[in-house]
């Protein structure tokens, strides 16, 4: 699967604590840097696995990670799409039962920003849907 977030193309982030990640992740009314933090949560995860695993699913479906900030996309759709890059094929059940839990408008926008991606697609919904 190639890759949307490579781990070298956010390489220019500012090197921040866990504790600052999962704070900024958390943090209300600022999506594009909680999108920011997922970005860099997920590249802990070759070393911190299960404690990244565990933090973005649960983030996945926080009513917090669907708010839309201008310019980017909602917070949710970039974990989800993290997730979907990163986790291990036994933990991709977790991933599409958070999934499944979206509404079904955000759902099919997260379908129409997948259409030349096909294996996310296929992961996100245990391979149930397909491009169009």
């Amino acid at each position: 699967m190639q890759k949307l977030f490579p781990p070298d193309q956010f390489a220019h982030l500012p090197p921040r604590s866990w504790e600052e990640l999962i704070a900024m992740l958390r943090a209300e009314g600022h999506p594009l840097g909680r999108t920011v933090a997922a970005i860099q949560l997920a590249g802990h995860m070759p070393t911190r696995y299960d404690e990244c695993a565990a933090l973005l699913l649960a983030e996945m479906t926080n009513p917090i990670q669907f708010e839309v900030a201008s310019l980017t996309p909602f917070p949710a759709l970039t974990i989800a799409v993290l997730l979907a890059e990163n986790l291990r094929p036994a933990d991709y059940p977790q991933l599409q039962a958070a999934f499944d839990r979206w509404e079904a408008f955000h759902q099919e926008y997260l379908f129409k920003d997948l259409e030349k991606s096909p294996d996310h697609l296929r992961i996100l919904t245990g391979g149930h849907r397909e491009v169009d």
